[in-house]
């Protein structure tokens, strides 16, 4: 779930579904890593690298 409170985005944390901001890197109930991470900004993440590098390969020869 998506909130947005006082200027800030409000997400929960993964782990233990509570709500903590989205920017936040350590949740400060349960302390799990990146906790509003999810496995689709990481495939997003890693096409995008993966995109770049390929423009890049194909302009530099």
């Amino acid at each position: 779930m998506l909130y947005f409170q006082k200027g800030y985005i409000i997400k929960d944390c993964r782990n233990c579904k509570r709500e903590v901001v989205k920017k936040i890197t350590r949740c400060p109930y349960c302390g799990i890593m990146n906790p509003t991470l999810t496995l689709k900004d990481i495939f997003v993440s890693i096409f995008g690298i993966i995109v770049i590098m390929a423009v890049v390969t194909y302009f530099s020869n």
